[in-house]
């Protein structure tokens, strides 16, 4: 959805090295401190805000003698998640060497293999990780210490951030690992300082030099806004003397000697667009309403009032000290202009997908109305990616208080309380809001009635409630086929969310072709970007309990095999979302007569649920468990495991499924230890059910397909009948998904394509 501005798409500037501006000042020693260590496998460059940390290390990757080839990532938030992380440093490595990277094949998980790939076809290769501050909260700090630990030959990474990382420096000390830039490496010396203000029109010797240096103590920022006040100044002396005697905070300072004697233009223009950190020039356009805003950002980089450029991208970085100074004077003198220039950079982010930085404008607006509309159109969707732990701290930073009279907001709260598994808020959340959403105008109205079937259908799906979970997936899916993707642009980006939800419904419900039919579709529909490894986990795993459940056991098994070697292989082999493909494993190892391995995987895939353990899940397991008692000649066990009916078994939807297959496993425990007579019993009762559900049988739900009188065959396979069991007959008693005929009743059933395989 990114749009383009000039050459270069918006989210491509983190991927660019600063450019130097005009006035910059080379300072040969860092240059050597930091060729000195790239030998090692890290340096540290760290200090607070305005000290040159960034344009330092820039300068060195173009006049250092060994940095070799550099990419170059700016780090944000998002990126603290490590599948994030890993596209961005992907990014950045295209962009620093194209035609090594169009020569391996992608990569599109963390391997360590692959950067001393690199490292090795280019000689030597320099990962420079800007505003490393930013990850320290998340799994990429973790993988670049293990990373670390087992440095690859030729690779050297560069941390640039405020303070001193979460890794274990002091045993890569004592290994001589590790190299460090700290502040006082970064501040201005005597003769640095006279340069710089040079740069700027400002000459300085003796004591009135020596008194700046001592007032600044050499930090960038300082020099830079003081000069810009010197150059204009008649008596340099006394500004120095009087910025050395100040007894009011700098904010101060700067405001009255810097800032009032810019043109009036571009005082106005700065602070209109403070609310922003990084600035474009079609973002700043709007935030000033100035036609020459590409101008004005390059004089005021210039002026070194912002902090850089980012190469080829024609944005900016506005220095922090500034802009902080700046937004404070703008909300204190005029609110209302201060609120409506967060409503016009949440739409301007909004329009570029980026949903997080929008909702983010959007709350700090403090307009309500407004933050509710736009987090349930867009905002939300924050809470199916890499920003989900942004979106929970920024929702808990709304105040009660304004959901009691706006149920856009209340969903918004409800969906952040969902996610927290806290069922009585959302609850709280739903009743409050459930009135007030009907009277809100359309779209609005449609877009937050979608989002509390959705909400509603999550619910459900924990609660074991499969009637509610059919019901509210449906509601959504309809409502949101009839919202347009203008008016909820965020959610036109995930619409098979909703027909995923279904498709789990429909497993509930004992229909694994439409189950199919729906989960492939449902993946195949989720942006590229969506595809997590959670994601792939999850729906692979979904995807093989419906082929197990349809009988397509050999497919089930390679499916739930290739969910858990992505699990394993991105580190998540002990989360929860694993649970359906070791589900889907033991089924068909059951099946196939291969009972300790069944075991082995049925105990593994309890653990691995651990305390979000799925009502589906927990019942088939259930009942694997009878099976594979039968199997193995123990009836005690079975009945043991057969003996109280859950009372997800007797809800709705999931009855039809459940019920079934406890009825059939109770059959053939019965037949197996009763007498002849039992036995004809047995059979009759089978008979008679089947006959019941045959006749009330009167459509096939799978979409997509028609519906026939006759037994359908699969491509490849025989064709299925059902009919009742004789009396005479032994009830099925193999291992495997419970013991009942499958019914086909489309023709030509073929597996949809997995949506993974588009890659």
């Amino acid at each position: 959805m990114a749009e383009r501005y000039g050459e270069r798409p918006y989210n491509e500037v983190r991927f660019r090295i600063p450019i130097s501006t005009e006035r910059f000042v080379h300072r040969p020693r860092l240059t050597a401190q930091l060729d000195q260590s790239a030998h090692l496998p890290l340096t540290v460059v760290s200090g607070p805000a305005g000290t040159g940390k960034t344009l330092a290390v820039a300068d060195w990757t173009r006049q250092g003698t060994q940095a070799g080839t550099v990419a170059w990532v700016s780090l944000d938030k998002g990126d603290a998640s490590v599948t994030k992380f890993w596209g961005s440093m992907l990014a950045a490595l295209r962009i620093a060497s194209p035609e090594t990277m169009s020569e391996l094949r992608k990569h599109l998980n963390p391997e360590s293999a692959f950067l001393q790939d690199i490292a090795a076809r280019v000689g030597r290769l320099t990962l420079v990780l800007d505003d490393a501050h930013a990850i320290e909260s998340g799994t990429t700090i973790q993988w670049l210490e293990d990373l670390l630990r087992w440095p690859p030959e030729g690779l050297h990474i560069v941390l640039v951030t405020r303070h001193e990382p979460p890794l274990p420096l002091q045993r890569m000390r004592l290994e001589e690992a590790v190299a460090e830039v700290r502040f006082q490496d970064l501040t201005f010396t005597r003769d640095e300082g006279r340069a710089l203000l040079a740069e700027g029109g400002v000459h300085l010797q003796g004591s009135t030099l020596d008194q700046l240096m001592t007032c600044t103590g050499g930090w960038a920022a300082a020099l830079r806004l003081v000069a810009a006040r010197l150059r204009s100044a008649s008596d340099p002396a006394e500004t120095i003397a009087r910025f050395g005697r100040i007894a009011f905070p700098i904010s101060e300072y700067l405001w009255e000697e810097v800032l009032q004697n810019l043109p009036s233009s571009y005082n106005e223009f700065l602070q209109r667009t403070s609310v922003c950190s990084k600035l474009c020039a079609p973002l700043a356009a709007e935030l000033s309403g100035e036609a020459g805003a590409a101008q004005m950002l390059q004089n005021l980089s210039r002026e070194q009032l912002l902090s850089h450029e980012l190469a080829d991208t024609g944005c900016y970085r506005a220095h922090s000290l500034l802009n902080t100074l700046l937004h404070a004077r703008l909300k204190a003198t005029r609110p209302q202009l201060e609120q409506e220039q967060q409503r016009i950079a949440a739409l301007w982010y909004e329009r570029h997908g980026q949903w997080m930085q929008a909702l983010t404008h959007a709350v700090a607006s403090e307009d309500w109305d407004f933050a509710g509309a736009l987090a349930v159109r867009s905002g939300a969707v924050a809470l199916f990616g890499a920003d989900r732990h942004r979106f929970l701290d920024l929702v808990a930073t709304i105040p009660g208080a304004a959901t009691i009279d706006n149920p856009e907001l209340a969903v918004t709260l409800a969906a952040a309380a969902y996610t927290q598994r806290d069922a009585t808020t959302v609850a709280v959340l739903l009743d409050r809001a459930s009135p007030g959403v009907d009277t809100l105008p359309e779209p609005r109205r449609s877009i937050a009635a979608f989002a509390v079937h959705l909400i509603t259908a999550g619910q459900a799906h924990r609660d074991s409630d499969g009637v509610a979970l059919r019901r509210s997936a449906t509601l959504a899916d309809n409502l949101l086929a009839g919202i347009r993707g203008i008016d909820a642009p965020g959610w036109s980006e995930h619409r098979g969310l909703t027909t995923t939800i279904r498709g789990v419904a429909d497993l509930w419900a004992g229909n694994p072709y439409s189950a199919l039919a729906r989960l492939n579709e449902g993946a195949a529909t989720l942006p590229l970007e969506e595809h997590t490894a959670f994601t792939e986990v999850y729906t692979r795993g979904l995807i093989a309990v419906a082929e197990g459940m349809a009988g397509w056991v050999d497919r089930s098994r390679a499916t739930a095999e290739e969910a858990i070697e992505v699990a394993e292989r991105e580190g998540h082999a002990s989360r929860s979302d694993t649970q359906w493909a070791w589900l889907a494993r033991s089924a068909a190892q059951l099946r196939a007569g291969n009972l300790e391995a069944a075991r082995a995987s049925r105990q593994r895939c309890a653990e691995v649920a651990g305390a979000k353990f799925s009502p589906f899940v927990r019942v088939e397991l259930n009942l694997l468990a009878a099976r594979h008692a039968l199997a193995t000649g123990d009836p005690i066990g079975a009945r043991r495991r057969l003996g109280p009916r859950e009372a997800s078994w007797r809800r709705g939807a999931g009855s039809s499924r459940f019920g079934r297959n406890w009825w059939a496993s109770r059959s053939t425990l019965r037949w197996r230890s009763t007498t002849p007579s039992g036995r004809r019993n047995c059979s009759t009762r089978t008979n008679a059910a089947t006959t019941a559900r045959s006749a009330t049988r009167t459509s096939c739900r799978s979409p997509g397909h028609g519906c026939c009188s006759a037994p359908a065959t699969r491509q490849g396979s025989a064709t299925r009948s059902r009919r009742p069991l004789a009396p005479s007959a032994s009830p099925p008693s193999g291992p495997g998904w419970p013991c009942r005929q499958r019914r086909t009743s489309c023709v030509a059933i073929r597996r949809p394509s997995r949506p993974w395989q588009r890659r």
